[in-house]
């Protein structure tokens, strides 16, 4: 059968030289199944030249059925009124409407009329309405937005491909329309996807032409066609039938359906490989099969970290899971989590699972488990259900829902651990259906705190968070707890941890403590000896027996004293005990610490072991150093005067609500602290909030105090948490704090810009270029900070710059405007090197890794330091591209931030190595002492600031119990990652059955566009979606394009399980290689 490869195509055509419609239109468009074309302006009458073209584009695909396509995008010409409206802010969609409609081209012609325009018309109408064209509308962009200064669209490129998937393209000056092609001087190039080269040429074309249609063009907007226009179209079709032009051209009858470009009617002999196929594919991870297990993996876009491996695995193998994660900051606690999430619910042995994280991190979790394992679970808001954008849902989807009814309509969900701590709403999730897994995020915030009551006695106050998980531990079959910090204060905090998840017997508070207080001693009498051998056997009696290869070496080197040992620990006789000798007690106590429900139910990691494991070539990938230098600045005068008059502010108001009730003081405690911590950000961010409280805008929280605040107690004396902040935002603006706050506004205002941290942050700046970091990553806490920051980076010249914060990101363009950027884009114009340097909130900065970044500026310094940690975990993560990582922390002198910050670098190299026992103590002391030091009068605010360093400089140091010391186990990791076998199924396999239409489901189909990725379409897909089974690639266009896999919403489960059968036995891998090669 002849094709376009049949044909001699020259490689520029000129209307001077032959005729552009006989020498190339006609015979492409005659061998054609789809036709796609940009152009500046666009007729009907130029499809009635070509009706032969037309007729084939009706009648044939690849496979010789079905229904060919054309899209077409054209540029419209809008008025001056149209281009003012858009000026003016008017809704785009609207006035592009009012535009096609006031100049329809068919405006006068009478329907089933005998001329032209009536034949043309009623040829257009019937071709939209039966799906063979689709029109979208074009407008230029400039900066993101519609151009307003009368630019038009004027590509002029087409792509045509036959049934063999031959592909002809070309570009130059004709336009869509009759002249175009028959009077005017034109000329174009072709480009043959069959000749040498071509093929790149072809799909850079289709790449560009794909890019504007589905809008992930930064130069320009495409619009569908209007429903008003639709409707003035229908009006032209033909009373029945073919067009009335076309019926003498088509060769046989057009399907009585519509089916979509790409679908393989398959012959009756190929039931059999699909059913093979497809229950393959839908059992894999259930079944029996090698390296089952690994289905969920193999099939997401992560590659784990051999530690990684092993925390999976001991999740997995100890079905259900109870364990903790409290791997470091940066280590991937969230690929764990999400690896055993694809995993358990691929395979079906969790239907139910409830994810909770604190509000300001739920986003990235919902996020990341799409992003990087092909979930895509809503988040539930208290109201509703709200699902993210994606290709399929460009504006995301939001679903009121019931109370009482959440946990049933979305069985796999996200919920913020804020909202469901409130007394008001534990309910919800405890008289829900039970849970199979629930997730619980920031772990450490569980907490219960123990007060003196009596004597030698203690009262516990759990907070409402850990109220919540007591309930909930038995409500659930598998627990996973997440934290990097899991002890804030003392080892009991990990007791309260673990006895969620289920501690042996005689593992309790008392004995936990005395437990790390006996391994300590030197020479342990006969009654610790007696003790420990309880615990032994409790523990041993829960978890299993000790690896051999876990044992303390000087047990390893020697069978007969590990005999001994075992045995004074298994043993009920105490003569087992008393007849050993030093040596042997000092063994027995090394024993003892091995085994016990903190190895048992915690998995930890850090740097330092998989920098062992590195150095042994086991991973190939640089973990690199930080280096860390605090430079505190002098205040001025001016920055020492408005600070004391903000904190004179602070303590005038919150001395009014002296009487109020607990809940109102705290709430109007922890709104005054705002002042202070934007004030500590930027002058700007100062000046931002007291404008908008004076105005009467601030009756809500920002999401950067949110932020800024979150996992903050505050000494438990103020909160964010509930109603009351906004109650106390929305109180009456009296006219006293009126006038006060003007006063602060005066006083701020002649110091936005010049205060003593830009000259610093300019100078650090210079510095870390010279020492060879080609990016720089600026940290603040605000929005209103970064926006400051950027006027005064661009007006001293320093343009190479990008923004994200939580109004998207943003690049300074060579115009000298800022662009619009997606986090998908900010994420890769920064990795492209885009801009020298990037000014983030920490809001919009979680779950954005950045290792090819060596450096970075702390601009402010939040109140509780283990947010700083967070920040520096952006580029402190595995793969690290530079050896040396270089941090620099702005502090302004006299001021209390400052005074802790000194404190905390005297006690410990604070930042300079990751978290240790020691350092998230040291942070929860210092955020309790500065928020309490800058509510006091001025008469107290001397000694207030004494006190809050001697809190820090007075936290007692822990001893006896180092979990690092405790969990570290490098021959673990080894043997996990020995004895991982291949997954079942892999994302290969998945994109061969891409390739293979004749195996997807009826209805179902797929078209490769690229080297990685392929056109989706399936029944009731209103038009074409980009898929990917390449996990790298789909990480990096998330927010294009849809991972292929189980999960996805455009993986077709249900058809698949059709196809599959029911009875739920999975064949072999060679089984399924023979049916999909066929």
């Amino acid at each position: 059968m002849a094709g376009l490869a049949d044909h001699p195509w020259k490689r520029r055509f000129s209307s001077s030289m032959e005729s552009l419609l006989e020498g190339f239109y006609k015979p492409a468009l005659m061998d054609a199944v789809r036709y796609w074309r940009s152009t500046g302006y666009f007729t009907s009458r130029a499809l009635l030249q070509v009706l032969d073209g037309v007729e084939q584009l009706v009648a044939a695909t690849p496979d010789g059925r079905g229904h060919g396509q054309m899209r077409l995008i054209t540029g419209v010409f809008l008025s001056r009124q149209d281009v003012a409206a858009v000026a003016g802010g008017a809704a785009v969609e609207q006035v592009l409407s009012d535009h096609l409609m006031q100049a329809f081209p068919f405006r006068h012609v009478q329907p089933g009329g005998e001329d032209d325009g009536a034949l043309g018309a009623e040829l257009l109408a019937w071709l939209v309405d039966h799906g063979h064209l689709e029109i979208r509308v074009a407008l230029p962009l400039h900066n993101g937005l519609v151009a307003n200064d009368g630019a038009i669209f004027h590509a002029k490129e087409g792509i045509i491909e036959d049934r063999h998937g031959q592909r002809l393209a070309f570009s130059g000056s004709v336009n869509e329309t009759p002249n175009g092609w028959s009077s005017n001087y034109e000329s174009f190039t072709t480009f043959c996807s069959w000749s040498p080269g071509g093929e790149e040429d072809v799909d850079d074309l289709e790449d560009g032409f794909l890019r504007l249609w589905q809008n992930r063009d930064h130069g320009a907007r495409t619009f569908t066609l209007p429903d008003a226009v639709r409707r003035e179209l229908a009006i032209f079709q033909p009373a029945e039938g073919l067009p009335r032009r076309l019926r003498l051209h088509v060769k046989m009858p057009p399907p009585a359906e519509n089916q979509p470009e790409g679908i393989f009617i398959a012959p009756p002999d190929i039931d059999e490989r699909r059913r093979v196929v497809w229950n393959y594919v839908l059992h894999s991870a259930t079944s029996n099969l090698p390296g089952c297990e690994r289905v969920g993996e193999a099939t997401s876009a992560v590659v784990p970290w051999p530690h990684q491996h092993r925390a999976f695995q001991r999740l997995w193998q100890g079905w259900p899971p109870r364990l903790l994660i409290a791997d470091e900051v940066g280590l991937g606690k969230t690929v764990q989590a999400g690896l055993l999430l694809r995993q358990a619910w691929l395979s079906g042995r969790a239907k139910r699972i409830l994810v909770m994280a604190p509000a300001s991190i739920l986003r990235q979790w919902q996020r990341e488990l799409r992003e990087k394992f092909a979930l895509d679970w809503p988040i539930y808001t208290g109201n509703s259900l709200e699902w993210q954008a994606t290709p399929l849902r460009p504006h995301g989807e939001s679903k009121p829902v019931e109370r009482s009814q959440w946990t049933v309509a979305a069985p796999c969900v996200l919920a913020s651990s804020h909202l469901l701590r409130r007394r008001d709403r534990q309910q919800e999730a405890l008289e829900a259906p039970p849970w199979d897994l629930v997730v619980l995020d920031e772990a450490h915030h569980v907490r219960t705190r123990r007060e003196a009551s009596g004597r030698d006695s203690e009262r516990r106050r759990p907070n409402t968070m850990m109220q919540l998980m007591q309930q909930l531990g038995s409500h659930t079959q598998g627990l996973l707890l997440l934290t990097a910090t899991p002890m804030q204060v003392r080892p009991l905090e990990v007791w309260d941890l673990l006895d969620l998840l289920g501690l042996p017997q005689q593992w309790t508070e008392e004995t936990f403590t005395r437990f790390f207080q006996w391994v300590q001693q030197e020479n342990p009498d006969d009654g610790t000896l007696a003790a420990l051998a309880g615990l032994w056997q409790d523990t041993v009696h829960q978890f299993g027996e000790l690896p051999t290869a876990a044992f303390p070496e000087v047990l390893r080197e020697s069978s007969l004293k590990r005999r001994k040992a075992l045995r004074a620990l298994k043993d009920s006789d105490p003569l087992s005990r008393r007849a050993l000798d030093v040596e042997l007690r000092c063994a027995v106590l090394a024993l003892a610490k091995c085994w016990t429900p903190v190895q048992g139910l915690i998995s930890r990691h850090s740097r330092n072991l998989l920098r062992a494991y590195q150095q042994q070539g086991a991973m190939d990938l640089a973990i690199g150093q930080r280096q860390v230098e605090d430079r505190f600045l002098e205040s001025s005068a001016q920055e020492q005067a408005l600070y004391d008059s903000v904190e004179d502010f602070i303590s005038n108001q919150y001395a009014k609500y002296a009487v109020a009730s607990a809940q109102k003081r705290s709430a109007m405690g922890f709104v005054m602290t705002i002042y202070r911590r934007r004030l500590a950000s930027s002058v700007a961010a100062l000046v931002a909030t007291l404008d908008k409280r004076l105005s009467g805008q601030r009756q809500q929280l920002d999401e950067d105090d949110v932020a800024a605040s979150e996992g903050e107690e505050i000494g438990g004396e103020f909160t964010a948490d509930g109603e009351a902040v906004e109650y106390a935002l929305q109180e009456e603006l009296l006219r006293e704090e009126c006038n006060a706050i003007n006063a602060l506004l005066e006083q701020a205002r002649p110091l936005v810009g010049g205060d003593s941290k830009w000259a610093a942050l300019q100078h650090a700046l210079d510095e870390l270029q010279n020492q060879g970091y080609r990016q720089v990553i600026v940290f603040s806490q605000y929005t209103d900070t970064v926006e400051t920051l950027k006027e005064l980076l661009v007006a001293a010249g320093r343009t190479s710059l990008m923004a994200f914060t939580g109004q998207g990101g943003q690049i300074f363009s060579k115009g000298g405007a800022w662009q619009r950027l997606s986090r998908e884009a900010t994420k890769e114009r920064f990795r492209a090197g885009a801009a020298a340097v990037l000014l983030c909130t920490d809001a919009a900065a979680e779950g954005l890794n950045f290792q090819f970044c060596g450096a970075l500026i702390n601009y402010d310094m939040p109140w509780n330091p283990m947010r700083v940690e967070q920040r520096i975990g952006r580029i402190d993560r595995i793969g690290q591209e530079y050896p040396k990582m270089q941090v620099i922390n702005l502090h302004l002198g006299g001021t209390v931030e400052t005074d802790v910050y000194k404190a905390l670098k005297q006690r410990i190299r604070m930042f300079e190595q990751v978290v240790g026992t020691l350092q998230p103590i040291l942070a929860e002391a210092a955020s309790a002492a500065i928020s309490q030091a800058v509510i006091v009068d001025r008469q107290q605010r001397q000694k207030a600031r004494e006190t809050a360093v001697a809190k820090v400089q007075q936290v007692p140091e822990i001893s006896g119990f180092d979990m690092d010391d405790a969990l570290q186990d490098l021959n673990a990791i080894k043997q996990a990652v020995n004895q991982l076998q291949p997954s079942p199924l892999n994302l290969q396999d998945l994109e061969a059955i891409l390739e293979r239409p004749e195996l997807l489901p009826p209805g179902c189909g797929a078209r490769k566009i690229g080297q990685r990725d392929f056109a989706w379409t399936q029944p009731g897909l209103p038009q074409e979606l980009r898929v990917t089974c390449d996990g790298a690639y789909y990480y990096d266009h998330s927010e294009s394009c849809e991972l292929w896999v189980p999960g996805s919403p455009l993986f077709p489960q249900q058809r698949a399980m059709e196809l599959a059968g029911g009875d739920g036995e999975s064949c072999s891998r060679q089984d399924f290689l023979e049916a999909l090669h066929g």
